[in-house]
């Protein structure tokens, strides 16, 4: 405008570029609440049903691969898990996450249910996994009805569950299940404090048909050498043992990682690099050969050390791993994952290769022990025993340098108490 010019005020101001369509639910995480309160995008995209939330008529839990998210839908369907649907709204803030308002959901036909996450119940406190389809197997402890609704105490391996299960018209009532063992499947509810924490979750299982009876984990075969080793290749130290396995044909594969296109991640340390946020946002297929250094009983959880670091492993798809020792040299294929103190691998599967001499233990004075840069790693620790009490394994109370710490050994219960400890 040159000078002394007047600007002319009834001008139409220039119109704001339209916001991008996301196209998946992973691009609705990742927005972030700050992003879907400032820039409500709107959102396209295909996903199935998992739970039709009881209490909401309007809320609905849908996920696609690995990422899950609420819808607030505005029309009238046949609400039910396993639809796939395709979902027209926009992003907003939720109260502990995005959520997907006022939504249109269309539904295409019958979907597959995603596979469900198997993890530790403690390890499920992260808010990543809010939402997401998950299993849990224990003994039903008690059931207490809220109208439609039951509240149920699943007594799993590790701790208890608090279970949220809705009967549908005709169903019979969970109380069959009392005192018995079985397997549920649902949306876990994350409890999310005002700081973003993860302090506990909710199962929320939609009907009787994500329900089914479940078997006892078998006991490990008892043999005179506890730590005696099938057959396989031995080697006088670790590097050299995990060298001779290098190269080796028909590797296990993780079904998480079939249509997994992040790169390739191949030893521990690269997995840990990570944080745990990066391996919450950026899921990498994760494949490497290492030494167990601790098989938790009754547990399809495993220690492994691949020479590089010590990392925590869930091994979902291992239906049968006998004879579960440390010094067992097992290839892992799996999915980084966000633990509570460190990142993981889960979702994996293994194969059993032969045996290796377990890395030295690091020594470090108690109060280091206490922090979490210590998880996974193979320590030794001196002190002096002050409790112990058995159930699948010892729990031994140990005093050492001021501090105190939980050790737990596997054990049977067939043998005797060592009380010269």
């Amino acid at each position: 405008m040159s000078f002394g010019q007047t600007p002319n005020v009834n001008a139409t101001p220039a119109a704001a570029e339209p916001l991008p369509v996301l196209t998946n639910v992973l691009q609705v995480l990742q927005l972030g609440m700050d992003g879907a309160r400032q820039s409500p995008h709107p959102v396209d995209f295909e996903a199935v049903t998992t739970e039709p939330v009881a209490a909401q008529p309007t809320w609905l839990w849908v996920q696609e691969d690995s990422n899950a998210v609420v819808v607030v839908h505005t029309n009238r369907f046949n609400r039910q898990p396993g639809l796939r649907v395709r979902v027209k709204g926009v992003t907003g803030p939720g109260l502990h996450a995005v959520n997907v308002q006022s939504a249109h959901v269309e539904v295409l036909g019958p979907g597959a249910l995603p596979t469900p996450l198997r993890l530790p119940v403690a390890h499920l406190f992260v808010p990543a996994y809010f939402g997401r389809w998950i299993e849990q197997e224990g003994v039903v402890r008690n059931s207490t009805r809220r109208g439609p609704l039951y509240s149920i105490e699943l007594a799993a391996d590790d701790a208890p569950v608090s279970v949220l299960f809705s009967a549908l018209p005709g169903e019979a009532s969970p109380e069959q299940w009392l005192n018995q063992r079985v397997r549920m499947r649902g949306v876990c509810w994350t409890g999310i404090d005002a700081e973003g924490r993860a302090y506990g979750f909710q199962l929320h299982v939609p009907g009787t048909n994500f329900v089914s009876a479940a078997t006892p984990p078998a006991r490990a075969v008892e043999t005179a050498r506890p730590f005696a080793a099938p057959s396989g290749v031995v080697a006088d130290t670790l590097a050299a043992a995990l060298a001779s396995f290098q190269n080796l044909p028909d590797p296990p594969l993780s079904p998480l990682n079939a249509t997994n296109m992040l790169p390739l991640l191949t030893n521990a340390q690269q997995v840990l690099d990570l944080g745990i946020e990066g391996a919450r946002l950026h899921p990498h297929p994760v494949r490497l050969i290492g030494v167990v250094t601790y098989p938790v009983p009754n547990a399809k959880w495993i220690y492994v050390d691949d020479g590089t670091a010590g990392i925590f492993v869930v091994y979902t798809y291992t239906d049968n791993l006998p004879q579960r020792f440390a010094g067992q040299v097992v290839w892992v294929d799996g999915v980084a994952g966000p633990g509570p103190v460190k990142p993981w691998i889960a979702e994996a599967r293994l194969k059993v290769l032969g045996t290796a001499p377990l890395p030295p233990a690091r020594k470090a004075p108690a109060v280091e022990l206490a922090r979490g840069d210590w998880h996974g790693y193979r320590v030794e620790l001196e002190g002096v025993i002050r409790d112990m009490t058995r159930s699948s394994a010892l729990t031994l109370l140990m005093a050492s340098g001021g501090h105190h710490f939980e050790v737990s050994v596997p054990y049977s219960p067939r043998l005797p108490l060592p009380r010269a400890w």
